[in-house]
C-alpha cells in the first residue's frame, strides 16, 4: 500500500514538472508558474493576514506578472485561429480559442497590471508625477485600444457551429451574462475605482475592498485562461469550465455589495461612470469626447481641491458652485 501511494506520488511529481518545465512553451509555462503562486499567496495573505499583504510586492507584483504572461501568450500561442469569434470558455464549447482573443487578454491584463500599481500608495505618487501615463490609464485608455486585435461577442452568439446542441441555450445565456458583466467591469473596476484614487477619496476600509476586487479580475483575466487550458486537456468539462469562471462574477458582486457606501458617498462619480455606460453603446467618437470631457472635468476638479485634506474633498458636483464662490 505505501509502495503505490509513493509510486502515485511520483506520477503526480513527475506530470507537474512536465506540466510547468516541458520544453515546449517553456517561457510562458514557468512565467504561468510565477503567476500561481504569487495569486495563491496573495489570495491567503488578503484573507488570513491583510496587513502583511500590504507590505509585500504582491501588492504590484501579481498584476505585472498577470500582463507578463499575458505577452508571453501573445508570442506563444501565435498558431491559434486569427478569428473575431473569442472561442472563449463562457461563450462555446467546440470554438478554439481565437489569437485574437489571446492578444487582446494582454490590453485588459494591462489596464489590471496599472491599477494595481495606482492602488499602491508609493507607486500612486510616482504615477501622479508623470501626468501623461496618469491620464492615458485613468481617463483615455481606449484612445489606444485600437492598438490590439478585437473579438466580438456578438459574433459568438452569431456562431452556430460554435456550441454543441445539448449546451446551445446554456452558452447563450453564459455569453450574455459576460457582456453585461464586462460592461460593468469596464466602467466600475476600471474607470470608477480609477477617478475615486484620482481625486484621493479612497479610504483605507476602501483599499482593502479594492484589493479584493484587483485579485478576483486576475482571477477573471489570467486564471481564465488556465481553465481554458484545462477544458482543452479534458480535466474539466465545458459547462464546469465557465462556471469556475464565471463564479467570480458573483464574488466580485458581493465585494461592491460591500463597496455601497463607498459608491453612495461618491454617487457625483457613479454617475459619470453611468453616463459613460449607456454612451458606450453609441458612436465611438461620441463616448472618447465623453471621456475627454470627463478627463477635463475631474482634472480640475483635483487641481481646485488640491490645498484640502483628502478626508474632505467635496463632493465633484458641489465643486463648480464652490469655484464660483457660491457654495
Amino acid at each position: 500500500m505505501i509502495f503505490g501511494a509513493a509510486e502515485i506520488l511520483m506520477k503526480v511529481v513527475k506530470a507537474q514538472i512536465h506540466l510547468w518545465f516541458a520544453p515546449r512553451f517553456q517561457v510562458h509555462r514557468v512565467t504561468g508558474l510565477i503567476f500561481l503562486l504569487q495569486f495563491f499567496a496573495a489570495f491567503y495573505l488578503y484573507i488570513f493576514n491583510y496587513e502583511h499583504y500590504l507590505k509585500t510586492p504582491l501588492v504590484w507584483t501579481l498584476g505585472m506578472t498577470g500582463f507578463l504572461q499575458s505577452v508571453t501568450a501573445s508570442c506563444t500561442f501565435t498558431f491559434m485561429p486569427n478569428i473575431a469569434d473569442p472561442g472563449f470558455i463562457a461563450m462555446s464549447d467546440k470554438a478554439p480559442l481565437s489569437y485574437k482573443f489571446i492578444v487582446e487578454n494582454s490590453f485588459f491584463s494591462m489596464l489590471l497590471a496599472f491599477q494595481y500599481c495606482y492602488m499602491d500608495n508609493k507607486i500612486f505618487e510616482m504615477i501622479r508625477a508623470v501626468p501623461p501615463i496618469e491620464i492615458l490609464f485613468v481617463f483615455l485608455p481606449y484612445y489606444i485600444r485600437p492598438l490590439w486585435p478585437t473579438t466580438r461577442i456578438r459574433t459568438a452568439l452569431e456562431n452556430a457551429k460554435n456550441k454543441s446542441e445539448k449546451n446551445r441555450f446554456f452558452y447563450h445565456a453564459s455569453t450574455y451574462i459576460v457582456k453585461v458583466f464586462y460592461s460593468f467591469a469596464k466602467h466600475y473596476i476600471g474607470f470608477f475605482l480609477n477617478y475615486i484614487r484620482f481625486l484621493g477619496r479612497i479610504t483605507p476600509e476602501d483599499q482593502k475592498t479594492i484589493h479584493g476586487i484587483l485579485i478576483t479580475s486576475s482571477y477573471m483575466t489570467t486564471i481564465a485562461l488556465f481553465l481554458h487550458t484545462l477544458k482543452f486537456k479534458g480535466w474539466l468539462g465545458p459547462r464546469t469550465a465557465t462556471v469556475a469562471y464565471e463564479g467570480a462574477y458573483l464574488i466580485t458582486a458581493w465585494f461592491y455589495w460591500q463597496f455601497l457606501g463607498t459608491i453612495a458617498a461618491n454617487l457625483d462619480l457613479a454617475l459619470l461612470c453611468f453616463i459613460g455606460m449607456v454612451l458606450n453603446f453609441a458612436p465611438k467618437g461620441i463616448w472618447h469626447a465623453y471621456q475627454a470631457f470627463v478627463l477635463a472635468y475631474l482634472w480640475h476638479a483635483r487641481a481646485s481641491a488640491t490645498s484640502m485634506p483628502v478626508s474632505t474633498l467635496p463632493p465633484l458636483l458641489s465643486l463648480p458652485a464652490m469655484i464660483m464662490g457660491q457654495a
